[in-house]
């Protein structure tokens, strides 16, 4: 949401509705906030309600939501998530050009864990999300997706996208950079541990590799929210491995800052993943499987190290193991050189800008 809320204000006045806790610390005259609602205040009924009748746990209160909208005053109304069509369909009807960006092909990691995690509320979830991703693209003006198999995907389900649709990958702005005399042995993991992917990704690791890692001399930095106790006492028990449980933003920074690499033994999921913008905008290097990389324009061995089980994983540390710093760093310039050409937020920023230009023009001329 962060990046979208950025890359418009360089071109427009904003004002935004979102969850509280989740929006940027503001500096920006432009930028207002109309309306935060808070997700910890909704009861178990209304939970209950929520998933058997949206599919969603957290589904918004539109009518109060919509008291607070001067609809008059918006040249294009801009959504996060298909799951926001009730709104959606508020400013459609006042014929105001309506964008909507997917941070993943809903529907498709759903049924992963459907069938990973068999718990009751994704099925619901299921159920529901075909109706809010076939709502929300017939409603949008525009549509914008992370990478192009998310965009192909929903091409080959609803047929009528590919001339309203635009890809705009993950950016986010400017990091403090990794130097040569900073080059150490230090691996960052950061992560909400309780997600599926993420939390099956990290027993993989200290199940399959993190032993033979650690013997090389390795420190692992694992930094996240919503671990669990079974979680917490095998990082306990495994070696070379310090945790630290529901970082703050400023925490997560300093953590950074003592990292040379980025793992992300992720085997499934959707979208971009977000830890992978964040290593390679300081130069961390990124060690990832190729559905971590997924949507990212990357280079096995020169900008990053790819893997596809533990051995490849194991033989990827003894490479860097006898790497010297400047060889390292070489790799570090490399991938901060990636996320300048291809991730940088002032990229994102003329993207947006473009497309959305492009979305308003073409509904003037036709209508």
């Amino acid at each position: 949401m962060l990046q979208s809320i950025i890359a418009i204000s360089n071109f427009s006045e904003v004002d935004i509705i979102a969850p509280e806790g989740s929006i940027l610390n503001n500096n920006r005259s432009n930028i207002k906030i109309l309306y935060t609602y808070q997700w910890n205040n909704i009861n178990i009924f209304k939970k209950i309600k929520n998933l058997i009748f949206y599919g969603r746990i957290r589904f918004l209160d539109f009518n109060d939501i919509k008291k607070t909208i001067e609809w008059g005053r918006y040249d294009f109304t801009f959504f996060e998530f298909p799951w926001n069509y009730l709104l959606m369909k508020e400013a459609k009807k006042r014929n105001i050009p309506v964008f909507c960006r997917f941070h993943n092909a809903e529907s498709q990691i759903l049924i992963e864990q459907v069938l990973r995690e068999r718990k009751l509320g994704y099925f619901l979830m299921l159920l529901r999300c075909p109706i809010a991703e076939k709502k929300a693209i017939s409603i949008s003006d525009g549509l914008i997706f992370l990478k192009k198999e998310d965009e192909l995907f929903y091409e080959y389900k609803y047929k009528y996208i590919k001339d309203k649709a635009c890809v705009i990958p993950i950016s986010i702005m400017n990091r403090k950079r990794m130097t040569v005399s900073n080059v150490n042995k230090t691996i960052i993991f950061p992560a909400q541990l309780g997600y599926g992917p993420n939390k099956e990704g990290m027993l993989w690791l200290l199940d399959s590799a993190w032993d033979r890692i650690a013997k090389m001399g390795f420190t692992l930095l694992v930094a996240g929210g919503n671990a669990d106790s079974y979680l917490k006492d095998i990082l306990e028990r495994k070696p070379n491995i310090k945790a630290f449980y529901d970082p703050t933003e400023n925490d997560i920074e300093i953590l950074y800052g003592k990292a040379s690499f980025l793992i992300a033994p992720i085997f499934w999921g959707s979208g971009m993943k977000v830890k992978v913008a964040e290593s390679i905008a300081r130069g961390i290097i990124p060690i990832g499987t190729p559905e971590a990389f997924s949507g990212y324009e990357i280079e096995d061995k020169v900008n990053c190290f790819v893997f596809r089980n533990a051995e490849e994983l194991i033989n990827i540390f003894e490479i860097i193991d006898k790497m010297n710093n400047n060889e390292i760093a070489n790799l570090s310039k490399s991938a901060y050189d990636l996320f300048e050409r291809k991730y940088n937020m002032n990229i994102s920023i003329e993207k947006y800008r473009n497309f959305i230009y492009k979305i308003i023009e073409m509904r003037e001329k036709y209508n």
